[in-house]
C-alpha cells in the first residue's frame, strides 16, 4: 500500500471517529437535556394569575370533525363568554384559582419523547388539522396576559394518582404530571346559574296566568288565573276561590316555590338593541317605526307577541311572583326549544313550527327511534323576565303615637312614667320607620340591578322547570281530608262490648249524622242510645244499612 492510500485511510477513520463522538456525545446531550427538565415548571414565567385575562378551552368535536373552542375573556371591563353573545361571566376568581393551579403544573416524569405515542396517550392536538381523524385528540388549554399567550397545554388521558398526560404544543415529549382536574368548557360553569337569585321562604304572593296562544287564530284559549298568597313563611298557603271541599296541595306548591328559588338558566339570547335597554315595553312608544317592529318580530321569533296596547301574550301563559324585600317577577314563557349542547345554551336553528312540533310529538312515540330522539333533544322552554319594585310587600308604615301632654291631675311619679312610656313609644316608631325606609332602599337597589343584568337577555329554561312553575289549579287543589268523628273519640269502651264493636260502631253512629231530616224519630233514638250493655243493637242497626227497603215497613207496623 502507497503512502497516499495510507494517509486517505487515516484521515477516513479519524473523521468516522469524529462522527461517532459527534453522535454519542449529541445524544447524551439530549438525553441529558429530556431528563434535566424534569420537576421543572411547563412555563416558568407565568407566575402571576391575576394576570391571565383570557382563557381558552378547544375540544374536538368528532360530529363536525373540527376543534370547537370556549373562551372566557375580559373585555370592555367585564368578564364575558364571547361565543355566548358576550354573556357576562361569573369568572374572574375562577379564573384566578384554574390559573394559580396550572401555575405549579410541573413536568413530574417523562412518559414519550416520540410523536408516535401522542395518539395512544391523548394527545393530539385537537387544533392540528394536518392530522387526520379523531382518535387520540386531547384538550388544549390556552391562559393569555393580554394578547399574548402565557401558557399553553395540551391534556391527554389519565394517568392515574390525579395524574394526566401532558403536552406543550410543538414538542414531542410527553410528561406525566398532577393537574388541578378538568379546566371546565361548559357555559354553565362559568355564570351565575342562579337566574332568579329568589328565596323560597321570601315568596308570598304567586299569580299563575295559565293560558295558551293560538297564533293561527290570534286568540288566547283555555285561560285559568289562580292566586296563591301567604303572610310569612311560617303560615299556610291561601288559594283564590277555594271550595269548602278542597284544601292547598302543599306538596306541589312548595315544589314550584323550590323550583322558582332554583330556577338554572339552560342557554341564553340577546335581545335587540332596543328591548335591551328598556326595562318597560311602555319605552316601544317612544321609538320610530323601524325599531318598534324589529322588536316585535324579535319577539315574536321566541314566542312572545305585542298587541296594540303595548301588552306581552306569551305563547304558554306567565306568572307573577312577589317577595317580602319588595322585588316581584314577571315569567313569562314562550316558544318551546329543542336541541343539545350548543343549540340550547348558546343558540342554533330557530325555533320550530308547528308543524315541527306535531312530528317531533309522533317521533315521541317511538321510543325505539333513536335517531329521532337525537335529532329533537331535550325540551327547552324559552323565557322573558322582568323586574320592579313594590313597596307595598315590605308592610305597613307603623302609626305615628301621639305627642306626650302632661296630665297635672296625676301624680309626679305617674307623670315620669307616662313621659317615659311616650319616649319608648316614640323612638320605637323612629326605629321601625328608619328600617322600613332602609329596606325599601336596598330593595330598590336590588330591583334596579337585577332589572339590568334580566333586561338584556331571553333566558332558555329546562322543560322540567316549566312544567314545575305553569301549575293548573286541579294541581295546586286536593280533596280536603275528612276530620276524625268526635263522638267516637270521646266515646269510652269497656272490655265487655268487645273490639270488634268498636270497629263497626263508626258505621253505626254514621246515619244519625246523615238523616237529620228523615221521618224517622224512632231509628234515630236507637243509634244516640248510650246503651253498652245492649251489645247488639249496632248490629241490628247496620241491618236497614244494608237492606234498608226490608226494613222500613217495621217502625211503621209498630206505630199504630
Amino acid at each position: 500500500m502507497n503512502p497516499e492510500s495510507r494517509t486517505t485511510i487515516a484521515f477516513a477513520g479519524t473523521a468516522v471517529g469524529l462522527l461517532l463522538l459527534v453522535l454519542l456525545t449529541g445524544s447524551r446531550a439530549r438525553e441529558a437535556d429530556v431528563f434535566t427538565a424534569q420537576g421543572k415548571a411547563f412555563y416558568p414565567d407565568f407566575v402571576d394569575p391575576l394576570k391571565a385575562t383570557a382563557l381558552e378551552v378547544w375540544d374536538f368535536d368528532e360530529t363536525t370533525a373540527m376543534a370547537k373552542p370556549f373562551r372566557v375573556a375580559f373585555e370592555g371591563g367585564r368578564w364575558v363568554i364571547p361565543s355566548h353573545s358576550n354573556y357576562p361571566a361569573d369568572a374572574k376568581e375562577r379564573l384566578a384559582k384554574t390559573a394559580t393551579a396550572v401555575i405549579d403544573l410541573k413536568k413530574d416524569q417523562i412518559a414519550s419523547t416520540t410523536e408516535k405515542d401522542h395518539e395512544s396517550l391523548g394527545v393530539v392536538d385537537p387544533q392540528d388539522a394536518t392530522v387526520t381523524g379523531s382518535k387520540g385528540r386531547g384538550r388544549r388549554v390556552k391562559f393569555f396576559a393580554g394578547t399574548t399567550p402565557a401558557a399553553d397545554f395540551i391534556f391527554g388521558k389519565d394517568a392515574g394518582d390525579g395524574k394526566k398526560y401532558v403536552r406543550m404544543p410543538g414538542d414531542k415529549r410527553t410528561y406525566v404530571s398532577k393537574t388541578p382536574g378538568e379546566i371546565s368548557a361548559k357555559f354553565e360553569d362559568w355564570v351565575e346559574t342562579d337566574l332568579l337569585q329568589a328565596s323560597a321562604t321570601a315568596i308570598r304572593r304567586v299569580v299563575i296566568d295559565k293560558y295558551s296562544f293560538d297564533e293561527d287564530a290570534g286568540s288566547i284559549k283555555d285561560r285559568q288565573v289562580n292566586t296563591l298568597a301567604r303572610e310569612d313563611s311560617s303560615k299556610p298557603w291561601t288559594l283564590s276561590e277555594l271550595k269548602d271541599t278542597e284544601e292547598v296541595h302543599t306538596d306541589n306548591v312548595s315544589a314550584m316555590t323550590g323550583a322558582l328559588d332554583d330556577l338554572k338558566l339552560a342557554g341564553v339570547r340577546p335581545r335587540p338593541g332596543l328591548l335591551a335597554k328598556m326595562k318597560d315595553l311602555e319605552e316601544l312608544k317612544k321609538a320610530n317605526r323601524g325599531q318598534a317592529m324589529m322588536a316585535v318580530q324579535d319577539l315574536a321569533s321566541r314566542g312572545f307577541f305585542l298587541t296594540r296596547d303595548l301588552s306581552l301574550i306569551c305563547n304558554e301563559g306567565e306568572m307573577t311572583v312577589s317577595c317580602d324585600d319588595g322585588i316581584v317577577y314577571q315569567l313569562r314563557f314562550g316558544e318551546v326549544l329543542y336541541g343539545t349542547g350548543d343549540e340550547v345554551t348558546a343558540g342554533g336553528p330557530a325555533a320550530p313550527k308547528k308543524e315541527e312540533k306535531k312530528e317531533e310529538k309522533k317521533d315521541e312515540k317511538k321510543p325505539d327511534d333513536k335517531k329521532d330522539e337525537k335529532k329533537s333533544g331535550t325540551e327547552n322552554r324559552y323565557l322573558f323576565v322582568t323586574v320592579r319594585f313594590d313597596a307595598s310587600l315590605l308592610g305597613a308604615a307603623p302609626a305615628e303615637p301621639k305627642a306626650y301632654v302632661a296630665d297635672p291631675a296625676k301624680k309626679p311619679e305617674e307623670q315620669k312614667a307616662a313621659e317615659e312610656a311616650a319616649k319608648k313609644e316614640k323612638e320605637d316608631y323612629e326605629r321601625k320607620t328608619k328600617e322600613l325606609a332602609d329596606k325599601a332602599e336596598a330593595g330598590k337597589k336590588r330591583a334596579d340591578k337585577l332589572a339590568t343584568r334580566l333586561s338584556e337577555w331571553y333566558y332558555v329554561i329546562s322543560g322540567e322547570s316549566f312544567k314545575k312553575l305553569r301549575l293548573d289549579r286541579p294541581s295546586l287543589v286536593r280533596p280536603k281530608a275528612k276530620p276524625e268523628d268526635k263522638k267516637d273519640d270521646g266515646h269510652k269502651h269497656d272490655e265487655k262490648d268487645g273490639h270488634k264493636h268498636d270497629e263497626k260502631k263508626p258505621d253505626a253512629v254514621k246515619p244519625p249524622e246523615k238523616k237529620p231530616d228523615a221521618p224517622k224519630p224512632p231509628d234515630e233514638k236507637k243509634s244516640d242510645a248510650p246503651k253498652p250493655p245492649d251489645g247488639a243493637k249496632p248490629v241490628e242497626e247496620k241491618k236497614p244499612a244494608e237492606a234498608p227497603k226490608a226494613e222500613t215497613p217495621k217502625p211503621e207496623e209498630k206505630k199504630p
